[in-house]
């Protein structure tokens, strides 16, 4: 689908689907393995779709992410209260710890590039009867925690990631943003269109849709963001791609006949992997293709929407 205006007259098929949450950043490397979540916890499955295999036996268990040295898996899992934890896991399976405190909900971890601390999402005591979410940043040994950024009143953010290099984390609410790891004023990357009306010379209003970023993912090197652009549409499935560059420049927008959200850059910057399917005709599965949008194939059947590449030395 290519990024364009939407008039009200076109009909939004409503995807039927939850998908976990979205990939992790991706560093520099040997292409390893891809960790995806399934109903019984996290799977492991190599680049091109063979040799998947349990890793972690979790219910809910989501948001798989893989430390800068690949020996490490964080992801986001329910406690004994049933709130979102950040737990991690060796990439053998062994070892399972939690690493955020109980009682409060912590998702959507992302490791810093030295792999000590972890970008994570979460809910923050509410104000004025308005609860917010926030981007935070725990150490690993989860002693400290730090609030980075929030969102207004009853708004999420819906994605966040530490740029490889570490200068940055990126963020989405609506646009992209970058904000430092030690707080400060955001940096807007995208300009996402908002919606507009027109009055048309026969009398009647024509509503166009504007867009929002959903989720992101940093190229290796650091320079570009790959993202899913959401058209704001009463429907789930007008989504697809673009490529830009972490300065806002040189924005390529990646047509499509079909939903396509979730990017996971390749460690070795040659690919990116994706959710795609056709809604209420296709399951939800992992796909790839070139950074330019070309050659686009399917890798892994009914493998949902979430997961991340791991970077091997």
């Amino acid at each position: 689908m290519a990024r364009k205006p939407v008039a009200l007259t076109i009909i939004c098929a409503i995807a039927a689907l939850a998908c976990a949450a979205p990939a992790s950043a991706t560093f520099p490397g040997r292409n390893g393995r891809i960790a995806y979540a399934t109903p019984a916890g996290i799977s492991t499955v190599k680049p091109d779709g063979t040799d998947a295999r349990p890793l972690v036996d979790k219910a809910g268990a989501r948001d798989p992410a893989w430390s800068p040295d690949g020996r490490t898996l964080a992801f986001a899992a329910p406690g004994s209260e049933g709130r979102l934890l950040i737990w991690v896991v060796s990439s053998s399976g062994k070892h399972l710890r939690r690493v955020s405190r109980a009682g409060v909900d912590r998702w959507r971890p992302s490791w810093s590039p030295d792999g000590k601390r972890l970008a994570v999402l979460g809910r923050v005591p509410p104000v004025n009867g308005s609860n917010r979410a926030a981007l935070l940043v725990l150490r690993i040994n989860g002693k400290q925690e730090q609030q980075v950024a929030s969102t207004g009143a009853d708004t999420n953010f819906g994605d966040a990631e530490w740029s490889p290099d570490g200068d940055a984390i990126a963020y989405t609410d609506t646009d992209i943003f970058l904000v430092s790891p030690g707080g400060g004023a955001p940096v807007q990357v995208t300009h996402e269109p908002g919606d507009s009306q027109e009055e048309l010379p026969d009398g009647t209003t024509r509503h166009t849709f504007g867009h929002s970023v959903l989720e992101l993912s940093w190229a290796p090197q650091g320079n570009r963001i790959a993202f899913s652009d959401q058209v704001n549409c009463p429907c789930d499935d007008a989504i697809s791609l673009a490529v830009i560059r972490r300065d806002g420049s040189n924005r390529r927008d990646i047509a499509t006949d079909q939903t396509e959200r979730r990017p996971i850059w390749a460690p070795d910057a040659r690919a990116i992997d994706f959710c795609g399917y056709q809604p209420f005709v296709t399951e939800p599965s992992l796909w790839t293709m070139r950074p330019d949008g070309s050659g686009q194939r399917k890798v892994l059947e009914a493998a949902g929407c979430g997961g991340d590449w791991q970077a091997r030395p």
